[in-house]
């Protein structure tokens, strides 16, 4: 199972009361998001992603998941993961 990043483009809604519309203007664009997490399915329906991973008698389970829709989707890029390195014993002077 891959660690992946997914960049994508999330719509995002105003906190402000008012703005001008130039100001609209100048945020008029979607949100550019990076989530990162273990690649559950990734088809032409979407990406979903989890941060958690488990195993149980069932086989791998997965929780905090999120669904991006293809659409939405600019990039999906593989981590390379490497285990822990063992801490170099200090010695104290």
């Amino acid at each position: 199972m891959d660690f992946v990043e997914v960049v994508w483009n999330d719509a995002w809604q105003d906190t402000e009361n008012f703005q001008s519309a130039h100001g609209i203007t100048l945020t008029h664009k979607p949100l550019v998001v990076k989530t990162l997490g273990w690649l559950v399915v990734d088809d032409e329906v979407g990406v979903s992603v989890a941060n958690e991973r488990s195993q149980d008698g069932d086989g791998e389970t997965f929780r905090g998941r999120s669904f991006i829709p293809r659409a939405m989707v600019q990039s999906v890029t593989p981590y390379k993961l490497a285990k822990p390195r063992k801490r170099l014993k200090t010695t104290n002077v």
